[in-house]
């Protein structure tokens, strides 16, 4: 599947990647139909949803409520987020445990069709975090992984490094 295809199938605003949402039964549909292809499985769109996609925000929101959306559209951003747990919940219905190393998609070889789909859904996912990183770097004066690091090497909070970040690429102003 090529990137442009992936844009127009499985995006709810293809022209327009930062508005967009993924249509989640319409990626499930295409990950159904590359099983198929691929291993003569019939994996169903709805047991793509509820096992893997609905699954994996679950279990996101039980480390940080309320951060992972669930429904049939979800930003390409949480889909990066969420990736690699789709892949290991996916891999597993297929028949390949977790692998010991952490690596979640190291059983695609064997799957050209569902590969090139998530191929497709992770070039999305990093597109719009691209774009969403230099919109948020043009409004803050700095990048958000700028913020993380500086939050993990100096033992503070995220939003306190944000702020603190962003104070500093403003300057000094007049106190009044």
């Amino acid at each position: 599947m090529s990137i442009e295809h992936a844009y127009r199938m499985i995006l709810t605003h293809p022209d327009n990647i930062f508005e967009s949402k993924l249509d989640m039964a319409q990626l499930a549909a295409q990950m159904s139909i590359a099983v198929h292809s691929d291993t003569g499985v019939t994996l169903s769109q709805e047991e793509i949803v509820s096992d893997v996609f609905e699954v994996a925000a679950e279990e996101m929101n039980k480390e940080s409520p309320g951060v992972a959306e669930t429904g049939l559209f979800v930003s390409p951003i949480m889909a990066f987020l969420l990736y690699a747990d789709w892949m290991v919940l996916l891999g597993d219905m297929l028949g390949h445990p977790p692998h010991p190393d952490g690596d979640s998609i190291y059983w695609m070889t064997d799957h050209p069709n569902l590969k090139a789909i998530t191929r497709a859904l992770m070039r999305i996912s990093i597109s719009c975090t691209r774009i969403a990183g230099n919109a948020y770097k043009q409004q803050n004066g700095h990048h958000m992984m700028e913020a993380f690091l500086s939050a993990n090497q100096n033992g503070e909070s995220y939003e306190q490094a944000q702020i603190r970040l962003s104070h500093n690429s403003q300057g000094l102003r007049l106190v009044k």
